[in-house]
Order: C-alpha cells, then structure tokens, then sequence
C-alpha cells in the first residue's frame, strides 16, 4: 500500500480557522508572502506585492488582515526607529538590530535579548517584548566608516 504525503495546510491558516476565522483570498495571501519572503516587509511591500498577483484586493483588506493575523499571534509588526513598521509571521519571531545610519536591519536570536529582558524584569517589573521593537544602533560598517 503506497503512502501518500499528508496535505496539511499552512500552520498560520489552521490556526485562523481555529480561531473561529475565515481563510480568505486576502489572508491566504498575506500568510504566503510573509511565509515565501526573506525581507523586512512593510504593509506597503505586501499591498504592492499581492496587488500585482490579485488586482482586485484592496489595500484596506490587506491592512484589515495584517490587524486580525496579529490580534490571533501569527502575525507581529516591528517598529524599527524610522521609516514604517515591518511584519513577520510570528512563529520565525526574533529580535531586531536597526542600523540608524543606514537603516539596515540585523536578525538575532532572543537569547541574545534575556538579559536585558531579565534585568528589566527583575529591576523594575517590565516585561519586555523583544519582537515589537528594535534596538537601534550602527551596524559594523557604519561604525568603521
């Protein structure tokens, strides 16, 4: 008896539709960009991109869309000190460095934010949340030049 691959959907949709969501066109293709896409995205780079794919979506759809993937945990926007916030899927979640000279943006693993996250905790009772915000700084070539 052959096996045949199980055909599961994406993780971002089942969790919307276990949310009591509908898996629309709009939603299916905000999840597939920001799943396909290695890049800082903004609303602007997704609007542009499934526009040019689905002409007929309208931009406030895709703002609406980007709202309800973050009010669920799938989706979450960072502001990086300048220039418009930038979204990911929430399950690739990690910290940010933004070059303020440059504006070049440097993925990091939380780890790398514990003691700081620690500290706060323990020093003032704040609970940061590593993925909504950057640390802003300069990026080694900046820094050298």
């Amino acid at each position: 008896m052959a096996h045949r691959a199980e055909n599961r959907e994406n993780p971002i949709l089942e969790l919307v539709r276990a949310q009591g969501g509908r898996v629309t066109p709009a939603k299916r293709a905000v999840v597939d960009v920001l799943a396909r896409s290695a890049d800082h995205l903004t609303a602007e780079d997704l609007i542009t991109q499934i526009t040019a794919a689905s002409p007929a979506t309208a931009a406030s759809t895709i703002y609406r869309v980007l709202q309800q993937l973050e009010e669920i945990g799938a989706v979450e926007h960072v502001h990086p000190g300048r220039g418009p916030a930038f979204y990911h899927l929430r399950e690739i979640g990690h910290a940010h460095l933004v070059c303020q000279d440059c504006g070049s943006i440097t993925d990091v693993p939380d780890l790398l934010l514990d003691v700081l996250s620690h500290q706060a905790l323990d020093r003032y009772g704040f609970v940061v949340d590593t993925h909504h915000a950057a640390v802003l700084g300069r990026c080694e070539a900046c820094a050298r030049g």
